[in-house]
């Protein structure tokens, strides 16, 4: 099942992935988005061993702007592992 949205305004899925590397425990993961300041909705590991974030509108700030704001905190380097790539997406697949 996919999850898709119109736009980043109202919900945006921030997206850390880890393809075809080493990828981090998954405890790691989710520390991180329990430490993020810019609070998601709901957060997950992915089936591929990343991490998805939800974000929600939330005052002046639109659920895209945010999970730009959160991408920015974010570390490359999760637990001595490279990510691979962090995208803004508006679409995600079911958690696991």
């Amino acid at each position: 099942m996919v999850i898709e949205a119109g736009g980043t305004d109202d919900i945006a899925f921030f997206d850390k992935d880890f393809h075809g590397t080493e990828k981090p425990a998954p405890w790691q993961l989710e520390n991180l988005a329990i430490s993020c300041p810019i609070v998601p909705g709901a957060f997950w590991v992915t089936h591929g061993g990343g991490l998805r974030m939800v974000f929600v509108k939330a005052g002046d700030f639109t659920a895209g702007e945010l999970a730009v704001l959160a991408r920015m905190w974010f570390p490359v380097d999760v637990g001595g592992v490279l990510d691979t790539g962090t995208e803004i997406k508006r679409e995600t697949r079911h958690p696991e």
